[in-house]
């Protein structure tokens, strides 16, 4: 017995088929997620929401890419220099990894 059709947490174990109800609860809740995020980078990078949604979608980076794109803390390279000086090539976590490797 279902008491609201917008009750529906048990629906992933006794039905088949995902609700329309559920759906839509779920659209709207990745919506307001999404719109969070969007409004956090905007305001955080002092850009447009235009901007902030194709930085989004981009994502992830690499540390290289980051610095490409000025995504750094900073926007201008590595947080303790300044600049590029001083920063490790590549992905520092695949380094790591290999490094650990023996690699």
């Amino acid at each position: 017995m279902q008491i609201s059709p917008y009750k529906s947490a048990a629906d992933v174990l006794t039905k088949s088929k995902m609700s329309d109800e559920l759906r839509e609860q779920l659209r709207w809740l990745l919506q307001s997620q999404n719109d969070e995020l969007l409004a956090a980078v905007s305001d955080g990078r002092k850009i447009d929401r235009s901007a902030a949604q194709q930085l989004v979608d981009g994502s992830p980076y690499n540390d290289d890419q980051a610095l490409a794109k000025h995504l750094s803390p900073n926007g201008s390279g590595n947080r303790l220099t300044g600049g590029q000086a001083n920063r490790p090539s590549g992905n520092a976590i695949s380094q790591a990894t290999s490094r650990e490797d023996g690699r």
